[in-house]
């Protein structure tokens, strides 16, 4: 939980507050979104889902690691 937006990781009654964000966000990345675009969707979810302030610093980061994550994912497993 190094990106916990709203400060819940500690709550055990939020613990599946970030669910909604996971398959499209995994659709994204199957299809080939670069960290431009997956940026682009937090920033998105943050402000219209979340109703709270994006930072672009953050959501970029978060960004990029998801997006090496999928790649080295896709290397080790042979999967996509």
């Amino acid at each position: 939980m190094v990106w916990d937006l709203i400060g819940v990781s500690g709550v055990a009654e939020a613990a599946d507050e970030y669910d909604c964000m996971l398959s499209p966000l995994l659709h994204q990345l199957h299809d080939g979104a670069n960290a431009k675009e997956i940026r682009d969707w937090l920033v998105y979810e943050v402000e219209s889902h979340f109703g709270t302030q994006s930072d672009a610093m953050r959501e970029n980061q978060l960004a990029v690691q998801l997006v090496a994550w999928w790649g080295r994912r896709v290397i080790e497993t042979g999967a996509n």
